[in-house]
């Protein structure tokens, strides 16, 4: 279920040569012609993007983004998120923030069982695995390379956006929490970073966010209805940096041993975003428009290798240590492995799963354009 990315080369495409005019036929075009030739001077990017033109980041994905996002409206029958995304052609980024994942944990169970002439024991595993040797400044400059491109992307995409340089939106309706964040998510913890001069904030059913507290949520609403009721976006991205594997929770009937492992792998397991285009809003609820998420299926992953897999002190397992090897530990045992990298190897995997995922999710704006 996971795409695994490959640096692109370009792709160029010549027409086949015409026969070249003659001097005479040449001096035959009008100025008129010569000007409506003349490739056009290119224009500086928007300053609230900081990404040049000719980043390679800024090509859309090949893929089809359709296939990887899913969500819809609000209500028992509400429509799909993405036949929203015709309506409006304006696009404000009102909420982007970046989760690090920096603890994972696992864990596996073998329930005792008996059975006329046989009685089975339980088993159980677990692992925790830890991030270390990155920086806090280190990731506050991926997300904001990562709001940057985003923008950047959507305009490529063909889309008006309105960000916070362009229109100051009133952040007292909403409640901020202080930067870094950590945030918890049964058994994953991080570190959630909003791009410079952009409140970091949660809203109700996405990573990290409050089970019951909406004002964030309606506090959504009342903006885009303040704003002209552009899409309102607020996305969440989290990064992660190695998958769990466990046997599950199973019968002594069926399994002796439990198992758990782990393999470092850079990914975007999760993007939640939330669509609010609200023509009518009291008290932030939405009254006319739209109000939809859009969550990512399935994990887009990079083989760029960006860290070391130790165990640690407190290890009383026997898993094998090593980048991209499997570490099971068996019946009941408990480990602790320690994911060693640095700031420049966790940029470079980071920054590449980044690029993939804003751009994929641009590129399903790109894919349902207005009329």
């Amino acid at each position: 279920y996971c795409a695994r990315l490959s640096s692109f080369s370009d792709r160029f495409k010549f027409m086949s040569k015409k026969p070249l005019f003659s001097l005479a036929a040449a001096l035959l075009v009008s100025p008129t012609t010569l000007a409506q030739v003349t490739p056009a001077v290119p224009t500086a990017a928007p300053a609230a993007t900081s990404v040049p033109e000719s980043d390679p980041a800024m090509r859309l994905p090949e893929l089809k983004a359709s296939e990887w996002f899913d969500g819809q409206a609000g209500g028992t029958f509400g429509e799909k998120a993405v036949n929203l995304l015709p309506r409006a052609k304006r696009v404000a980024v009102v909420g982007f923030k970046v989760i690090f994942v920096n603890e994972t944990f696992a864990r596996a169970r073998v329930r005792a069982s008996y059975m006329p002439g046989r009685d089975t024991s339980g088993a159980s595993a677990a692992m925790q695995v830890n991030l270390t040797g990155v920086d806090t400044a280190t990731l506050q400059a991926l997300t904001d390379q990562a709001y940057a491109r985003f923008v950047a992307q959507l305009r490529a995409a063909g889309r008006e956006v309105v960000t916070i340089t362009d229109a100051k939106w009133d952040y007292s309706e909403f409640q901020t929490a202080p930067l870094p964040a950590e945030v918890s998510e049964g058994d994953t913890k991080g570190s959630a970073f909003a791009p410079a001069g952009m409140p970091l904030w949660f809203q109700l059913a996405e990573f990290g966010g409050p089970r019951l507290d909406q004002a964030n949520s309606r506090a959504m609403g009342t903006a885009s209805f303040k704003a002209g009721a552009p899409i309102m976006l607020a996305v969440t991205v989290v990064v992660d940096f190695a998958q769990m594997a466990s046997s599950g929770n199973r019968s002594g009937l069926v399994a002796r041993s439990a198992e758990v492992g782990t393999t470092l792998a850079m990914s975007v397991r999760r993007i939640d975003t939330r669509l609010v285009r609200a023509e009518e809003a009291k008290s932030g609820i939405v009254y006319k428009g739209d109000d939809a998420w859009l969550r990512l299926t399935k994990p887009l992953e990079t083989d760029l290798e960006f860290a070391v897999l130790k165990v640690a002190e407190k290890d009383h397992g026997t898993g094998v240590g090593g980048f991209l090897s499997r570490a099971f530990v068996g019946t009941g045992k408990t480990a602790f492995r320690r994911a060693e990298t640095s700031n420049n190897e966790y940029s470079k995997a980071a920054t590449a799963v980044l690029e993939r995922a804003t751009g994929l999710l641009a590129k399903l704006f790109a894919e349902n354009a207005p009329q």
